[in-house]
C-alpha cells in the first residue's frame, strides 16, 4: 500500500499544493523520497489527468482542475457568486483585481484577474500571503473576533516581505482598529515593493468569510485615483456580502 502509485500521486499533490508555484523534477522527488524516475512517471499521469501542468525548463505546479477539486464547496460558490461582480470592477479599474480567504495565518487568492498594464503586480491563484502584510489579510483579520486576533497576532512570526513592512504588533493592532473603523485596509509598498493594494471585506451574515482586493502600482496611485479605488473596491464588497446573503436566505 505504501508504496503504490496513488500514494505517491497524493504525495506529490501535497507537495505543489503549499502555495509555492512552480516545483521541479528534483525538488519534488527528494521532498517525496521518490527516484527521479518514479517521480516522473507518476507526474506523467498526473498530466494526463489534467491536474499538473509542466513548463518548458521542466518545472510543474497545479493547474486550475486541481484547485477546483481542493478548493471547498462554500469557497467555489463564493468564487462563482463574485465573478461578475469582480470582472466589473477589473473593466472599471484596469487594474488587477484579487478575491481571497484566510486559511491558518495566510491569505488564499481564489480569483485573479491581472491588469493589461505592462506594471504589474503577478499573482497565481491558490498562492498565499502573509495576512498581516497585506490589504486582503487586514481586511479579514480586523472583523474577526477578538480571541481570533489576539491568537494570530500572539503566535505568528512576522518577518518583514519589504523594508516598509510593519512588524510592530501595535501598530499592527492600531492599523486594524483603523481597518474596522474605515471599512478598508490600504498598504503602500509593504507586501511588495512598488505596488499599493486597497481591500475590503465580504460578509455572509455577521461573519467575514471573505475579502476583495485592488493592487496597482504605487506610481498609479495618485490620491484622486486612490480614492475612487476605495469607493470601488467598497462597493464591490458590499455587492458580494448582498449576494451572498440573499442567497442565504433562499436556502434557509
Amino acid at each position: 500500500m505504501e508504496s503504490g502509485i496513488l500514494v505517491k500521486a497524493f504525495g506529490l499533490l501535497e507537495t505543489m499544493a503549499d502555495g509555492t508555484g512552480w516545483r521541479s523534477l528534483g525538488e519534488l522527488a527528494a521532498t517525496n523520497g521518490l527516484a527521479k524516475p518514479t517521480c516522473h512517471r507518476v507526474l506523467q499521469c498526473l498530466l494526463g489527468l489534467g491536474y499538473v501542468e509542466k513548463s518548458d525548463p521542466g518545472v510543474y505546479r497545479l493547474t486550475g482542475k486541481m484547485r477546483q477539486l481542493v478548493m471547498g464547496v462554500e469557497e467555489r460558490r463564493l468564487v462563482a457568486m463574485a465573478a461578475p461582480i469582480l470582472k466589473r470592477l477589473h473593466e472599471k479599474t484596469e487594474e488587477t483585481v484579487n478575491l481571497g480567504v484566510l486559511r491558518g495565518e495566510r491569505i488564499i487568492y481564489l480569483q485573479v484577474l491581472e491588469t493589461s498594464h505592462a506594471l504589474r503586480r503577478v499573482v497565481e491563484i491558490h498562492t498565499s500571503d502573509p495576512f498581516f502584510s497585506t490589504a486582503l489579510g487586514r481586511a479579514i483579520i480586523s472583523y474577526e473576533t477578538p480571541q481570533r486576533r489576539e491568537f494570530l497576532l500572539s503566535h505568528i512570526e512576522m518577518e518583514r516581505r519589504t523594508p516598509k513592512t510593519i512588524i510592530d504588533r501595535d501598530e499592527i493592532e492600531r492599523i486594524l482598529k483603523k481597518t474596522r473603523e474605515d471599512g478598508y485596509a490600504i498598504e503602500h509598498d509593504q507586501n511588495d515593493m512598488g505596488v499599493t493594494c486597497i481591500g475590503a471585506p465580504i460578509f455572509c451574515g455577521s461573519d467575514v468569510v471573505a475579502a476583495i482586493s485592488l493592487s496597482a502600482p504605487t506610481v498609479r496611485a495618485d490620491r484622486a485615483t486612490e480614492a475612487l479605488w476605495v469607493r470601488l473596491v467598497r462597493e464591490a464588497a458590499a455587492r458580494v456580502s448582498t449576494t451572498l446573503n440573499e442567497a442565504e436566505k433562499v436556502t434557509a
